[in-house]
């Protein structure tokens, strides 16, 4: 399968990870999370390029077999997706319970449940993140202004 790269309107890089068992959807559960394709926005060229395939190693004997489905209860799990995930700041999935969410919010991990195609997921991302990006700074302009009018 050739990947393509996914055009966005994001200002800053970004590193995404997408649960995927085809490589085309975001079709995973986080309990049956095996692999993550990662993907790197560069906003000079304003794509979403494809890097690296990833599989969430199990290093303990009597581990889940991968897509068996476990999740924050397994700890060694849990290690592994931290791992897999620690240059990313967002994972796609289609769902994911509480508890592990919290685990990877913790962890600086932003999590946005979305099946679907790749492409289509990585789109809504970047006008996602791009909104969020853009009322955090009018946030912060408002509360600048606001200073300089109380002094």
């Amino acid at each position: 399968m050739e990947r393509q790269a996914v055009r966005g309107i994001l200002t800053d890089p970004l590193r995404v990870a997408i649960a995927t068992e085809d490589g085309e959807t975001s079709d995973v559960h986080f309990g049956k999370l095996s692999r993550l394709q990662v993907y790197e926005y560069n906003p000079q060229t304003a794509l979403f390029e494809y890097v690296e395939d990833r599989g969430i190693a199990q290093e303990q004997e009597g581990a889940y077999a991968p897509g068996e489905g476990r999740g924050c209860a397994d700890p060694v799990f849990m290690d592994a997706v931290i791992r897999a995930l620690s240059d990313c700041e967002y994972l796609l999935l289609e769902k994911i319970g509480p508890r592990p969410a919290r685990i990877l919010l913790r962890e600086g991990i932003n999590i946005l449940e979305k099946g679907g195609k790749v492409n289509e997921s990585l789109l809504q991302l970047s006008s996602f993140v791009t909104d969020k990006r853009k009322a955090a700074s009018e946030r912060f302009t408002g509360l600048s202004q606001n200073d300089d009018l109380e002094e």
